[in-house]
């Protein structure tokens, strides 16, 4: 007898994937743990960025959470606002006899999941609230650009494959970036078997992460290899457009979907995004209100939480600031929209006067820095320039082409001294210097005599000590005209280093203490302070050790009585040198390892570099070899990077020789490759992390061994790690801290602690930095 099948009843309507869900594991996490938390989840982000299918996904996988079902109710072929609560009903199946969509929900334990509610918000917002409370079991996942603003809302923002969720770039983002375009590209009919993930990865960045640009520009990998389109990206919506036929019109090239996103916001929201596209970075509320000018009595501060709402606009905390900042491609549809509807946006509204504004705006921060730089408000003033580095060089940058307008960019430069040399961004000062030099003399307009030692300073500390005496001694020239004595004693102090560069030791001293005294007289304390450590530091690098700690106790006392720091971590740095130089290690590990810390908290990266090189230095004396090269590898990124090796002074350059020639002999060729290559792959960046774990170490320090030292036990003999220890122990030489590697792992900091204390236990070892010397020198673990 044949056996009737029973009809299999259908939970959910969410339709079949026709394009594979790339990515995104994380958000689906976090979503699947907020869901059971809240009845009602609003995923909100940018168009484009993927929001729709990430629901879909998210509801998908909840089917079995929700004996009822899971529905899916896409608005956006819901024009009539009159028609929400028909198209939900619709959707969910039950009597056609029922009244109201209340009735129709009331018994049910279900989710629905509101897709595209943006032009909808206040009637999806008031039958979601109606609903919320009368039906109990019913839980709700929404999409939207902008949250609907109910008191039951938990709002979760969907950022681009690029940016993590607060305000970092991950791997896994970058990775998900990636494959979202090999794949979208090999559906397409593309061979990338050749295309690196590098040139891939830099594409999807330029590209913002959007999942929409990222697939739209897969899409014309059938004509176009992936340097064509990143080198097309200047016309990107020309560019990004052709999608395929079955999605929406919106979604079919990226200029239609930003001009539906744009048709939404009001008249004042249209201006402020067009306006701020003359920012190039972060911008915060105070440097908004300054440079854009709406109309009316219209409050900026009310017109950017809008666009914050609409995913436009996305504040991002720094320190105690909050900057706000727009994706590439939004930015650039603003620039285009200023262009041609400028008159429409505002009265008197033009791109020139935005510039000026700008430029103003910008020229003030820089010289307010530079005013707070001396005394105790230094991380604040280094975390504001670090913070608004991209619109100063934008600001910079136009400022310098035109005549008018050149010498405030020229001040600029200056005023942003402490950020090129006493914050070691060196390479990137001289280009702006010699840039700023280069336009004045072109233009043939007065040149400030403090510029001019801004320049000699970057030029001698990277190398060309005979263009630095030039342009030092033309600081002289025009300090004396121009009356200028600050502008003098800096020309005179850097004089006398040049002196102490060609080893004419007399003569640098005499001209630094010209220029103390000078400063004294002035009242000039950071000048004062800042050359007592370098005469300090001419001292001891020639063995005058005791002359060099009297500059430094003076150095120190001034800074204290002013509340400076950055110049006491510098006088802390010839102290530590002056007591390596002596023998004393123990000593200037602990003074090096103060500067260091001090360094840190205003981003010092050329002092953070010398600090490392000591710490280098000491290792090798204390015959911890793969320490030291790994030191020596990080320190080396750095020095390559700016230009100017240890400062470029003679004596320190011949100690990083003699380190460096006294590893060799200690290592082997592929052990001192492979952990110099190790520290130079951990970046800048983790140069202090390293350097302080140097010396978290307790008791005497052995004397610096004659023969090859014996070494720990071979790999063979070594306790094997289970794979989870691998895996961590890989993490931490690449530079993670424990906790952020909790956070990548999705485990608990406590667990990654004890699997830390278990690779040291397994290696014999003592310091976390000893995990990256044997990751990078064995070969069964790296």
């Amino acid at each position: 007898m044949q056996r009737l099948s029973t009809p299999k009843t259908t939970r959910h309507n969410i339709p079949a994937d026709v394009t594979s869900f790339v990515g995104r594991n994380r958000e689906l996490r976090e979503i699947r743990v907020l869901l059971p938390q809240t009845r009602l989840l609003t995923l909100t982000g940018i168009g484009g960025v993927g929001k729709s299918r990430l629901a879909r996904s998210a509801g998908s996988a909840a089917r079995r959470a929700f004996p009822d079902g899971v529905w899916l109710i896409d608005f956006s072929s819901v024009q009539d606002p009159r028609f929400v609560r028909q198209a939900i009903q619709d959707c969910v199946p039950g009597p056609s006899t029922v009244l109201s969509l209340a009735d129709h929900l009331r018994d049910k334990n279900t989710l629905l999941v509101l897709d595209n509610c943006d032009r909808l918000g206040q009637e999806v917002g008031d039958t979601v609230a109606a609903l919320l409370a009368q039906c109990p079991d019913v839980r709700i996942l929404a999409t939207s650009r902008t949250p609907l603003g109910i008191s039951a809302e938990n709002v979760y923002v969907v950022y681009p494959f690029a940016a993590g969720a607060e305000g970092g770039t991950g791997r896994d983002a970058a990775d998900d970036a990636v494959h979202l375009f090999r794949d979208r590209a090999r559906s397409a009919g593309a061979d990338l078997e050749a295309v690196t993930d590098t040139d891939v990865g830099r594409l999807c960045r330029r590209l913002d992460g959007v999942a929409l640009a990222i697939e739209l520009a897969a899409l014309r990998t059938r004509t176009m290899t992936v340097q064509d389109i990143e080198s097309r990206l200047g016309d990107r919506f020309e560019l990004l457009k052709g999608g395929p036929r079955d999605l929406h019109p919106r979604h079919r090239s990226l200029w239609a979907l930003l001009e539906w996103t744009w048709d939404q916001c009001d008249a004042d929201e249209r201006s402020l995004w067009a306006q701020f596209s003359v920012f190039a970075g972060p911008a915060s509320l105070d440097a908004i209100r300054h440079v854009c000018r709406l109309d009316g009595e219209s409050i900026v501060d009310d017109v950017v939480e809008g666009l914050v709402q609409q995913s436009i606009l996305v504040g991002r905390r720094s320190g105690d600031t909050i900057r706000f900042q727009m994706l590439d491609t939004i930015r650039e549809f603003g620039r285009l929209k200023l262009e041609r509807e400028a008159a429409a946006l505002g009265p008197g509204l033009t791109a020139q006067g935005l510039r000026e504004r700008h430029l103003d705006h910008y020229a003030t921060v820089a010289a307010a820095a530079e005013q707070d730089w001396f005394g105790p408000h230094q991380p604040r003033s280094m975390a504001l320039i670090n913070g608004e580095m991209p619109n100063l060089r934008a600001a910079f940058e136009w400022a310098i082409d035109d005549r008018d307008r050149c010498g405030t960019g020229v001040a600029m430069v200056t005023d942003l001294w402490f950020y090129w040399l006493g914050c070691g961004h060196l390479q990137e000062g001289r280009l702006w210097s010699e840039h700023a030099w280069d336009r004045v003399h072109e233009f043939g307009i007065p040149q400030e005599a403090r510029s001019l030692w801004t320049l000699g300073w970057n030029l001698l500390i990277t190398g060309d000590v005979d263009r630095a005496e030039r342009h030092l001694r033309e600081c002289l020239d025009e300090a004396s005209r121009q009356g200028d004595a600050h502008a003098a004693s800096f020309g005179r102090a850097l004089l006398g280093a040049v002196h102490f560069f060609r080893d004419d030791v007399a003569g640098g001293v005499e001209l630094y203490t010209a220029a103390i005294d000078e400063a004294t007289h002035a009242g000039d304390q950071l000048a004062r302070a800042m050359f007592l450590y370098q005469l300090g530091e001419a001292y001891c690098i020639n063995r005058e050790f005791d002359l060099a700690e009297q500059c430094c106790r003076e150095c120190i006392a001034i800074c204290e009585r002013h509340g400076d720091r950055w110049c006491i971590s510098y006088a802390q740095w010839v102290r530590a040198l002056s007591a390596y130089q002596r023998g004393s290690y123990d000593s200037s590990a602990a003074i090096a390892a103060a500067a260091l810390r001090t360094m840190v908290t205003v981003d010092d990266q050329l002092g953070i570099a010398l600090v490392g090189e000591l710490l280098a230095w000491i290792a090798t004396r204390d015959g911890r070899w793969l320490d030291a090269a790994t030191l020596l590898g990080a320190t080396g990124s750095y020095w390559t990077a700016s230009g100017g090796t240890v400062m470029g002074l003679r004596q320190l350059v011949t100690l990083r020789q003699e380190c460096t020639a006294t590893l060799r002999a200690q290592l082997s060729d592929r052990d001192f490759e492979r952990a110099t290559t190790a520290g130079a792959a951990l970046g800048f960046e983790r140069i202090a992390t390293l350097a302080l774990a140097e010396t978290t170490g307790t008791g005497h320090r052995p004397a610096a061994p004659t023969a090859r030292p014996v070494a720990r036990a071979p790999a063979a003999a070594m306790p094997d790690l289970t794979p989870r220890e691998l895996e961590i122990a890989r993490l931490v030489a690449s530079g993670l801290t424990n906790k952020e590697i909790a956070a990548k792992l999705v485990i608990g900091k406590r667990t990654v602690d004890t699997h830390v204390a278990h690779v040291l236990a397994k290696w014999g070892i003592r310091r976390r930095s000893e995990i990256a010397s044997l990751v990078a020198t064995r070969a069964d673990v790296s």
